[in-house]
């Protein structure tokens, strides 16, 4: 399986995700990651930050200057989305022309699944696995499906099936402006719509009691557009919208009926235990000492209290 794994975001987030990645992709067996970067700085913070275990991995840049992606990407997005239009689809070009089947394309700088790189890999092939039985075209994780009603679907985390002409499905109808109306002007405004008015089988998923990152520079600044996931008994839970903000009506969501429901078994243990290794790293033993001595603590004034 080949992943391609964007990246444009110089911050400390980035590496973090990027290597949880590569330590997902190298659970994989007969796996390859193409990582799509074109800053040069960024790619050479990445080989001194991030440990590559396999040599399983290439840089690439995104592809400019070919007719055929120039005229897709110019046409489906504005000036603010068009390098990440050329990054996206960068992937749909290379693939075609490396003769591959399918692929996943990851927006890796930014995202992080909460769970063990062995877990996460399992989500990745129950996902892959489902896709392919269902004769799915493009697959993405639930990041803006259920967030917009069922009016926005979006990249992110994405399963595609190659064996698609997409050039000439994308560029068919990429200078209707009728056809592209009603969506922002990007890839995944353009894939938006041809899931809603071709017979492209664009479709969305997410797996019962995940928990998934989606990075920004501030959350509490962008509490709409990134945050902290949870799915769990068919609802969506934006902790930072239902809890700190107290925006139950934005915050906690009935999972849009369209997304199809995938399930590994996850339990709340593994996912805390991931988490405190991963964004707290080296505090898991000093928080865990105090969860041991905050009861100590109760059970000590709850003996006092008794005598008394």
């Amino acid at each position: 399986m080949v992943f391609y794994l964007k990246i444009n975001r110089n911050e400390k987030y980035t590496f973090s995700n990027l290597q949880h990645w590569i330590q997902i992709i190298e659970c994989i067996p007969n796996s390859f990651a193409y990582i799509i970067c074109d800053d040069n700085y960024l790619k050479k913070a990445v080989l001194e930050q991030v440990v590559f275990t396999k040599d399983s991995f290439k840089f690439m840049e995104s592809y400019k200057g070919f007719s055929e992606l120039d005229y897709v990407v110019s046409n489906i997005t504005n000036d603010r989305w068009r390098n990440a239009g050329y990054a996206h689809l960068s992937t749909f070009w290379h693939a075609r022309e490396n003769g591959y089947s399918d692929f996943w394309n990851i927006d890796a700088d930014d995202t992080c699944i909460c769970l063990s790189p062995q877990r996460s890999a399992e989500v990745l092939s129950e996902a892959e696995e489902y896709g392919k039985h269902n004769k799915i075209d493009v697959f993405s994780l639930d990041m803006w499906i259920t967030r917009t009603n069922g009016t926005h679907w979006s990249f992110g985390i994405t399963y595609v099936n190659n064996s698609i002409d997409w050039f000439h499905m994308i560029g068919k109808n990429c200078e209707d402006e009728s056809f592209k109306e009603g969506q922002v002007q990007n890839v995944d405004g353009y894939f938006t719509n041809l899931k809603m008015r071709t017979d492209l089988k664009i479709e969305t998923f997410y797996v019962e009691n995940l928990k998934f990152i989606h990075y920004a520079d501030d959350f509490l600044r962008r509490p709409d557009a990134s945050g902290f996931f949870h799915w769990r008994n068919g609802k969506l839970i934006l902790p930072i919208l239902r809890y700190c903000i107290g925006m139950e009506s934005i915050g906690e969501l009935q999972i849009d009926e369209e997304v199809v429901k995938l399930c590994i078994g996850i339990s709340d243990d593994e996912t805390k235990d991931f988490l405190l290794d991963y964004i707290l790293p080296g505090e898991k033993e000093r928080l865990m000492l105090r969860v041991v001595v905050g009861q100590q603590q109760k059970a000590k004034l709850s003996g006092a209290n008794r005598e008394v």
